[in-house]
């Protein structure tokens, strides 16, 4: 239902009047539906809602799958059967130990293994398989030979030196590159199996991206505000500054901190020239 009224509304947008009330009754109209109107007047009618509703959480019942079977409507013909078995032919079903199925396609409770949790399983263990392999040609010291070698290390390259030094800058890159390096060949693994026929790349799941995505955030924040406290005790912190801001807030001398942290942040790049002009501003003012 959710869908239909999504749907509804986009339509509503281009091609629905300015006075319709109803629009998913109006695009049930223009684009007609068995299942979207029959599903529609259940919602829309309390009492039909209300027995629905009813009838599914019986159905919802574990005992009803084994009450079915001891009833004679089990008992399917043969070309019954054969038609159901013809819908199925095809399609793989994941074994799932960790949840009830409503239907082919519907968790009901549990924890649901879904296609794409295997293929990300199966990417990560290729990346752990290539990571091991690469590791150990490179304890050897030897310089790279062969195609996978010198594939992989140009790929290294790559990250480190076109990706992160040039957005966390030399001094941090070394320190943070596993996580980007590891991130970049995840990502790349699971587009790749989106070229694999019926398999699907599990980056197009709004789930996947948002939980990387989330990750590279929580990972960038805290190494942000840890540089900027690093800075405030060693000879790249702007001593001066400090000095400044702590004789302003002698009463709060965490307020001190706080703000040089902050100038810390916004001064990444270029900081000593905008730094500089900042300062003579306020020796002037003052």
């Amino acid at each position: 239902m959710t869908n239909l009224q999504a749907t509804a509304q986009k339509w509503a947008k281009k091609n629905a009047s300015p006075d319709t009330t109803d629009v998913v009754q109006a695009y049930i109209t223009e684009n007609p539906n068995y299942e979207y109107d029959w599903m529609y007047k259940v919602v829309s009618d309390r009492t039909s809602n209300k027995a629905w509703w009813d009838l599914r959480g019986k159905f919802d019942k574990e005992n009803v799958l084994e009450e079915y079977l001891e009833s004679p409507r089990a008992d399917w013909s043969e070309a019954k059967m054969a038609a159901y078995n013809k819908s199925l032919s095809g399609k793989i079903f994941i074994p799932q130990p960790f949840a009830i199925l409503r239907n082919a396609y519907e968790v009901q409770s549990g924890f649901g293994v879904t296609r794409y949790m295997l293929i990300e399983v199966a990417v990560a263990l290729i990346c752990l398989l290539l990571f091991k392999w690469l590791a150990g040609r490179i304890a050897t010291g030897q310089p790279p030979k062969g195609k996978i070698w010198n594939l992989l290390e140009s790929f290294v390259a790559f990250v480190r030196n076109g990706v992160v030094v040039p957005a966390m800058g030399e001094h941090d890159a070394d320190k943070y590159m596993p996580f980007f390096w590891t991130l970049f060949m995840f990502v790349l693994g699971c587009n790749l199996m989106g070229m694999i026929p019926w398999v699907g790349a599990p980056t197009s799941v709004l789930a996947t991206v948002g939980g990387l995505a989330s990750m590279v955030f929580l990972i960038g924040t805290t190494a942000i505000v840890r540089n900027a406290f690093r800075r405030l005790n060693t000879e790249d912190s702007p001593a001066c500054l400090k000095r400044d801001v702590g004789c302003k807030t002698k009463s709060c001398p965490h307020a001190a901190n706080v703000l040089v942290m902050m100038r810390c942040i916004t001064n990444k790049h270029g900081r000593q020239k905008r730094e500089n002009v900042c300062l003579q501003k306020s020796h002037k003012q003052l």
